[in-house]
């Protein structure tokens, strides 16, 4: 159980073990009725692939999320492709996790972005992953490809470094320009995480954040996720990675609660 944890696999062992017995199969199916409990405790993004084992674990959040976000993403980018296993997703979302990062039994071949489309997959997975609007802040980037993969990395505008497309999953990492256009365009208190008075000078000079300095943060945030982190007063100081969900952030008092990328002076 340890090493499916650690690995992001515990979905499917408890898929695959669950079906030793008759009752704790029943149970299985029970526990996937919690959807929204469950939801808010799963990462965003996780180190292993999404594998379809089962029709079971189809119900699981990390599908049910990908699904709905997507379908969101469906009313601003209405360019699809059929995915073997999620059905019709926007194109431009076919390099992001849980899309790319999964197997099943049809094969699936990713399309190489073109130049010319390459703002288009930064746009749509910034509203994929950060929610309705969050396009806006990419909408003058400039984004280079990889010269050895042809994929997306560094997005730009001018000499300003704006976020860079994560090969691994297919998500932003947020630079200080990048989080600087999300603070300003997404209304507060979504993506947020509020320190106090004391976390601030540390926070602006890239320290980790730890959960007994927060005193606030948007509760639809989930593990993993890349968030803002400000003061009472909405004053951008830092830009991370969660490793708690909101609901955790605003009741947790010890452990790390944020780790910091980079600092804003």
């Amino acid at each position: 159980v340890k090493q499916a944890i650690k690995e992001g696999t515990l979905w499917e062992l408890v898929d695959e073990r669950s079906r030793s017995h008759p009752k704790m199969f029943t149970a299985y199916k029970r526990l996937l009725e919690y959807r929204d409990y469950l939801e808010e405790n799963e990462p965003v993004t996780k180190a292993s692939a999404f594998f379809k084992v089962s029709e079971e674990i189809m119900r699981t959040p990390v599908v049910l999320r990908a699904k709905e976000r997507a379908e969101k993403v469906k009313k601003k980018f209405s360019e699809v492709i059929n995915h073997p296993i999620f059905g019709e997703i926007p194109k431009y979302l076919s390099l992001t996790f849980p899309f790319a990062q999964s197997e099943g039994e049809e094969d699936f071949t990713i399309e190489r972005p073109s130049k010319e489309e390459a703002k288009s997959y930064v746009q749509a997975v910034a509203e994929y992953q950060f929610g309705e609007g969050a396009s806006e802040a990419f909408k003058d980037v400039f984004v280079e490809l990889s010269r050895k993969t042809g994929m997306l990395r560094q997005i730009k505008a001018g000499s300003k470094h704006v976020a860079t497309f994560r090969a691994e999953d297919g998500l932003l990492t947020l630079g200080i320009e990048g989080a600087k256009r999300l603070h300003k365009i997404l209304p507060y208190p979504k993506m947020r995480v509020v320190v106090n008075e004391d976390a601030e000078p540390f926070a602006r000079k890239g320290k980790n954040v730890f959960a007994k300095f927060v005193i606030d943060a948007d509760e639809n945030i989930r593990p993993y996720d890349e968030v803002l982190v400000v003061n009472k007063d909405d004053e951008l100081l830092a830009t991370g990675q969660t490793l708690l969900n909101g609901r955790e952030l605003k009741i947790f008092k010890q452990g790390l609660a944020v780790k910091v990328r980079r600092g804003i002076k």
